[in-house]
């Protein structure tokens, strides 16, 4: 072996590794039309045309905010467990693009049409902080 081709084989143990495969895109298939049923799945099907925000958003926040204003005096019973309709919600998505302010300003709409009291009390904007947010969310004492 001649002391090129030594060299080369001992560069070749100190090379940078090779390119890493590009990480695909996991990014779920969007839920279909047909599947955002009932009062709610209309109220998205109505606002679908109208807004970028992505109409998954808006039925979860829909199906939160009305689950809000029925609040803990509702429940189906599923073995000998009751089920209430209170959702906890978080969308999430690159700042500012996402289109996260639209959709929930058009569910908010909507829980003002239904109980303008629940919206007035119950919609918390500037949260700027993990206590403010404990603070806001907290049962009463």
């Amino acid at each position: 072996m001649s002391e090129t081709d030594e060299l080369i084989q001992i560069a070749g143990k100190y090379a940078a590794p090779a390119e890493p495969e590009p990480v695909k895109d996991e990014w779920p298939e969007p839920i279909p039309f047909f599947d955002f049923y009932g009062p709610l799945g209309d109220f998205v099907h109505l606002l679908e045309p109208e807004t970028e925000a992505d109409p998954a958003a808006l039925y979860v926040q829909a199906l939160a905010v009305v689950g809000n204003i029925i609040g803990r005096n509702a429940y189906c019973i599923v073995r000998d467990s009751r089920h209430f309709p209170n959702l906890f919600v978080g969308i999430v998505g690159p700042t500012s693009g996402a289109r996260k302010g639209t959709g929930g300003d058009s569910v908010a709409a909507l829980g003002k049409t239904l109980d303008p009291q629940w919206h007035k009390e119950g919609i918390a904007s500037g949260i700027s902080s993990g206590e403010y947010l404990v603070e806001r969310v907290k049962d009463s004492d």
